[in-house]
């Protein structure tokens, strides 16, 4: 079973040099899926946290707000654009931050796994 370049000799779902630490999601785990996975829906909602996520994570719960889809052969209301608009506006700081610290690597040299209750 291949699961990714450098997990030869591993484990699905175990890092490297960590095993039996903290499962991790490895391959092609979709993000809604993962975050079922870990617990991070469930408890947003039952803590009544607010989550600006992005399309994929439509039906994922009451807490999540996701920009507004374009209806087949119409167009969305100006509210719907302008509620869109100031969706992106707070999380663009956030995905350049994230897509800063992957340019950065910084996660390579950090350890893949910690301890979970």
């Amino acid at each position: 079973m291949d699961v990714g370049p450098g997990a030869e000799g591993h484990r699905r779902g175990e890092a490297p040099g960590e095993l039996g630490r903290c499962r991790l999601l490895l391959g092609r785990t979709h993000g809604l899926a993962a975050a079922r996975a870990h617990r991070i829906v469930r408890t947003c909602v039952r803590l009544r946290i607010r989550a600006l996520a992005y399309m994929a994570f439509t039906g994922a719960g009451g807490t999540f707000a996701v920009p507004a889809r374009r209806p087949p052969r119409k167009e969305l209301s100006t509210g719907q654009r302008s509620m869109n608009r100031a969706h992106a506006r707070l999380r663009h700081p956030v995905e350049r931050g994230v897509a800063t610290v992957k340019r950065w690597r910084i996660f390579r040299r950090a350890p893949a796994a910690v301890r979970t209750g």
